[in-house]
């Protein structure tokens, strides 16, 4: 209604915080682990922390998002996967399944600041 979301505290019903949308909201929105997920006309997915309300990310998707996000809890994996349908007008429909990664991201290894190229230790 008002591009706002918001997270009550469930036994009250007291608003516990609230975030501005820079979208409208297309359905619902979608909670992974501690990350609420908002889809919108634009092809992107924004991301927000379940505690506060802040903006935890976005991630573009590869065309008009098609249906409401889903969201899959498996036992055997430690974080939620999210299912997302997308439509092209060229490309057709595409189905992307997406998740966290845990490990840490892959950088070249470079020379300590106080090692000299060609000392080996």
């Amino acid at each position: 209604l008002d591009n706002v979301l918001r997270a009550l505290n469930r036994n009250s019903g007291v608003q516990r915080w609230k975030s501005p949308l820079p979208l409208r909201p297309t359905s619902g929105p979608a909670k992974a682990g501690e990350t609420i997920v908002v889809t919108g006309v634009a092809p992107m997915l924004r991301s927000y922390n379940a505690k506060d309300g802040r903006a935890a990310g976005d991630l573009p998707t590869s065309g008009e998002i098609a249906a409401p996000l889903h969201v899959f809890n498996d036992s055997t994996r430690p974080l939620p996967v999210l299912i997302l349908l997308t439509r092209d007008i060229v490309k057709g429909a595409t189905l992307t399944a997406l998740t966290r990664s845990i490990d840490p991201t892959i950088a070249p290894v470079v020379p300590l600041p106080t090692q000299r190229e060609g000392d080996a230790r």
